[in-house]
């Protein structure tokens, strides 16, 4: 009996400290609870062009199953739709605005960093940049020169309502520079043979930038979701929240927050780019403002761009080559 064989024959008799057991090629693989199938490469973990993989059970408390790049940048471009109603409409000078929804050209750059692993435990860095277009509620008391503000002077007398302390504009298609940055700490593995991922908390803290306003809107969360790490919708994930929004003038602690991102990968050639729909529902649970947030974008990661054009290259070299 041949070494490979024994250590075939040991794996499933008594398992293996490092969870993985070896199987012929030709015989199908069944994994025992706990695991899944996993491709490697016989002679190193990365593998090289045309060099033999063999197919074996991987538990899943041992180790970290992640085909994701360790640092990424992708550039998103798309379109948002952003609707949201008015908390006190008592107070609104232009309360004919609230419930309306606008849309614009969604141009977003966003980073991932894993900084650490803990067995199969990860620990990411996260954060993004936008552009974008925000409806919100400007406090006039705050901003008394602000377009929506700039008219009223408490003239209904003291008492009524609105007064100069409580008075707001609804601002929608206010032009808004936002950023983000977060910590999420992925830490169980689920287990599902077609779309593997991970369950995580994360936090993340960020603001926006609204035009003709004098402060920056702290926008944060502290949130419970799964994440896809492998297969055609890598990516995609679900969590929910609770966080603070100040884009809104009552009730900006304690919001509930949900947020659902389903993504799906493309090849372009050797590159992979992505398209995603992603729906946030920002909402108090009460009589406060509430909003729905729905992007759809294209998701290109740069070293996607930086595949693409060595393509074009050697296309362009190899056509040269064979006119020569």
């Amino acid at each position: 009996m041949n070494r490979k064989k024994t250590i075939v024959i040991l794996s499933l008799l008594f398992g293996s400290v490092s969870g993985i057991a070896a199987t012929n090629d030709k015989a199908e693989l069944k994994c025992r609870t706990g695991e899944v199938k996993r491709e490697v490469c016989i002679a190193k973990p990365n593998c090289a062009a045309g060099e033999e993989k063999k197919t074996v059970c991987i538990a899943m408390q041992d180790v970290v199953l992640e085909p994701r790049s360790p640092f990424d940048i992708d550039i998103n471009l798309g379109w948002q739709l952003d609707r949201f109603t008015s908390s006190d409409l008592a107070n609104a000078l232009n309360p004919e605005e609230s419930g309306n929804g606008n849309q614009s050209m969604l141009v977003d750059i966003r980073f991932n960093y894993r900084f650490a692993n803990f067995g199969s435990q990860q620990l990411w860095l996260y954060g993004n940049t936008a552009r974008t277009i925000r409806g919100t509620e400007i406090i006039c008391k705050d901003n008394p020169k602000f377009i929506g503000c700039a008219e009223f002077d408490g003239s209904f007398g003291e008492g009524s309502i609105p007064g100069l302390d409580t008075a707001f504009s609804i601002l929608r298609d206010a032009e808004s520079l936002e950023a983000h940055v977060g910590i999420r700490h992925e830490f169980w593995g689920i287990e599902n043979p077609n779309a593997p991922g991970r369950l995580y908390w994360s936090y993340e803290y960020g603001f926006a930038s609204i035009e003709d306003t004098d402060d920056l809107a702290n926008i944060s969360q502290l949130s419970l979701g799964a994440v896809v790490v492998e297969g055609d919708y890598k990516n995609s994930f679900i969590e929910f929240g609770r966080g603070r929004n100040d884009l809104w003038q009552t009730k900006r602690k304690n919001r509930n927050k949900v947020r659902v991102h389903l993504e799906r990968l493309l090849k372009w050639g050797d590159a992979e780019i992505s398209i995603f729909l992603e729906t946030q529902i920002d909402f108090d649970g009460g009589k406060g403002a509430d909003s729905v947030t729905t992007r759809i974008a294209v998701e290109v990661p740069l070293n996607a761009i930086s595949n693409i054009i060595k393509n074009k290259i050697k296309t362009k070299e190899s056509s040269t080559e064979t006119n020569n």
